[in-house]
């Protein structure tokens, strides 16, 4: 796969939300089995269709009418929640679906025994 800022080109086009999130996640983490790659764009393109339902709640409210007249909340509301809930489940774990953090290039002085010495 060719190249996409810090990892490969991301399978299918994302939005500026979601292509923040990939190269983000590629800086952090050595993702190269199809799986891992594939739950990373899902990720992204929920991020990408969250950020729309916010955009269309804030244009259209938190509550909506209804069809007897009074209100509602806003059917996307709920969109939005899983979309995120979903983003935040694919990142909480990320050794779960195989990302491991990039080998270090340059020692970074940091004592793994004493990670923080007086």
């Amino acid at each position: 796969m060719a190249k996409h800022s810090n990892g490969p080109k991301p399978p299918r086009t994302l939005g500026p939300h979601g292509l923040r999130l990939w190269n983000a996640v590629h800086g952090a983490y050595a993702i190269d089995d199809v799986g891992g790659l594939e739950l990373l764009c899902l990720a992204c393109q929920a991020l990408d269709r969250a950020e729309r339902c916010r955009e269309a709640i804030d244009r259209d409210g938190e509550m909506v009418a209804a069809p007897n007249g009074g209100l509602k909340s806003n059917p996307l509301l709920r969109d939005e929640l899983a979309n995120r809930a979903f983003i935040a489940r694919t990142l909480d774990r990320p050794s779960n679906v195989g990302w491991q953090p990039p080998p270090s290039t340059e020692d970074d002085g940091i004592d793994a025994k004493n990670p923080h010495p007086h």
